[in-house]
C-alpha cells in the first residue's frame, strides 16, 4: 500500500494537447523546475488519448518519485493506478470516490471562491481543497476569483490548501531553474495552456494523510 505524500511545494497541471512527446517534454521539464505534484488535465481529448498520455505521465512521475494525480476521470485514475484524483465542483461525488480510491491515493477538489465547499471536502474525505482563481490569469479569464483571506480560513478544517491562478504571481521568482536553466524558467513561469507553458497550484499550507 502507497503512503500518500505531503501535499506540499508546486503543483503543475497540464495543458490540452494532443502530442504526447511533447507534453512529456514539458512536464519533465517542469519537474526539473522544482513540480512536487503534476496532475493530468485534458479536457478535449477523447479516451483512448487520455488512457496514452496518462500513462506516459505515470510511467515518468513514477521514475522521478513525483505523484500523478488525474482529472476528472476516476476510471482512469483506478486503470492506470495513479496517485490520486481531483475533482471539479461538478465531476463527481467525492465521498464515492474516497471509497473507490481508498486510503492511500490522493483526492483533491475544487472548491473556487466558497469556504463552506472547503468544509464539506473535508468532511467527505479530500486531501486537498483549491481555491481559485486567486491572481488574473489567461487561462480563465472569467474564472471565478477566490480572496485571499479564504487560505487563513481553510487551514481550520486540517487539509492542504491550493491555490488557484497566475504562476507569476504565485511565488515562482525564487523557485530553482532545473538543469534546463532559461528553457526550464519558461515553462515552470509560464501559466497558461499553450502550447509551450503550462498551468500551475501553488499549495500554501499541507498535511500527511493518517
Amino acid at each position: 500500500m502507497r503512503t500518500t505524500p505531503r501535499i506540499k511545494g508546486l503543483y503543475a497541471v497540464t495543458p490540452d494537447s494532443t502530442d504526447t512527446a511533447l507534453l512529456l517534454e514539458q512536464v519533465l521539464a517542469a519537474i526539473e523546475g522544482g513540480a512536487a505534484l503534476v496532475q493530468y488535465r485534458n479536457k478535449p481529448a477523447g479516451e483512448t488519448l487520455r488512457r496514452e498520455q496518462a500513462s506516459a505521465l505515470l510511467a515518468l512521475c513514477r521514475r522521478r518519485n513525483v505523484p500523478l494525480i488525474i482529472n476528472d476521470h476516476l476510471d482512469l485514475c483506478l486503470a492506470i493506478d495513479a496517485d490520486g484524483l481531483h475533482l471539479g465542483g461538478t465531476d463527481g461525488d467525492i465521498a464515492a470516490a474516497r471509497s473507490q480510491l481508498g486510503t492511500d491515493r490522493i483526492l483533491g477538489v475544487s472548491c473556487y471562491d466558497r469556504f463552506e465547499l472547503a468544509v464539506q471536502a473535508k468532511d467527505m474525505g479530500a486531501d486537498y481543497v483549491a481555491f481559485g482563481s486567486c491572481f488574473p490569469s489567461a487561462t480563465k479569464p472569467a474564472a471565478v476569483r477566490a480572496p485571499l483571506h479564504l487560505f487563513g480560513l481553510a487551514k481550520r478544517p486540517g487539509v492542504a490548501v491550493v491555490a488557484i491562478g497566475n504562476a507569476r504571481q504565485c511565488c515562482l521568482g525564487n523557485r530553482r531553474r532545473g538543469r534546463r536553466g532559461r528553457r526550464d524558467r519558461r515553462i515552470v513561469g509560464g501559466c497558461g495552456h499553450s502550447q509551450r507553458g503550462t498551468n500551475f497550484f501553488q499549495p500554501f499550507h499541507a498535511r500527511q494523510r493518517p
